[in-house]
């Protein structure tokens, strides 16, 4: 895995690539560059959602092919949370690191147990479509 192409990626939101990405398509870009697997790009699943009942079935559409795991393996999607909720991912590269990007930001390699990020931690989450 060559991880220095990965840093220094500017914040955009829902942009998948090198010129720009927000947390999760960093994590679509990475698995589909370096491990070649396609994850499920979650802006599809609202795009025709209107009314509450059709939100509630595109969340759970999207959890179906995802598994909990303690653990991670290259790729897989880690999911913080911030006040309760799900606020922020990364993806699991390898020695207990982790690759993200801070909205405003830069994408960057961190310690997956650092004092910030360890107490935030959700889950972690691998794809086994």
């Amino acid at each position: 895995m060559n991880l220095r192409r990965y840093i220094g990626i500017p914040y955009k939101s829902h942009a998948c690539g090198f010129d720009g990405v927000d947390c999760y398509q960093l994590a679509r870009l990475f698995n589909r560059e370096e491990l070649g697997v396609e994850l499920p790009d979650y802006k599809d699943l609202y795009k025709d959602a209107h009314k509450q009942d059709e939100v509630a079935h595109a969340v759970d559409v999207a959890k179906q092919g995802w598994t909990k795991t303690d653990e991670p393996a290259p790729g897989d999607v880690i999911l913080f949370r911030d006040r309760g909720a799900v606020s922020h991912c990364g993806v699991y590269v390898d020695d207990e690191c982790f690759l993200h990007i801070r909205e405003g930001g830069l994408s960057c390699i961190e310690p997956l147990h650092g004092m910030h990020w360890g107490k935030r931690l959700t889950e972690i989450m691998t794809w086994s479509h």
